[in-house]
């Protein structure tokens, strides 16, 4: 399928919304663990185009996941990291965070990140 957006350059200032189960979450550190950022191609939702709530709301099985949020300029400062815009026919925000991440690349990516909504946990 085509898909209607164009592909935008997205700016240093803007932040990223990834969307992560509440298995991921550490209670003692109060963050994420480096398995949220595992994925070559990391899929993410620029903010131009969607909310921390958007993100989680779109797949409605996922309700008790949490959200958390990275800015691009830190994302691209990490080693062998890109952030580009990869629109889809249906999600206008659909970005990624592209390159192998090694453990340090995701505790690298972690470190930048902060919690924009917290999963329910279980």
């Amino acid at each position: 399928m085509t898909c209607n957006y164009s592909i935008e350059v997205i700016p240093q200032q803007s932040q990223l919304f990834r969307r992560f189960p509440p298995w991921q979450y550490n209670r003692t550190t109060g963050n994420v663990i480096a398995e949220v950022f595992q994925d070559t191609n990391c899929s993410v939702d620029w903010d131009r185009y969607s909310t921390p709530q958007e993100t989680l709301c779109r797949f409605k099985k996922d309700s008790d996941w949490g959200v958390i949020k990275i800015q691009a300029e830190y994302a691209r400062s990490v080693e062998g990291q890109q952030v580009l815009h990869k629109p889809s026919h249906k999600h206008q925000a659909h970005s990624e965070i592209i390159g192998e991440k090694i453990m340090k690349i995701r505790d690298d990516l972690v470190a930048g990140s902060t919690i924009a909504i917290y999963p329910s946990l279980y």
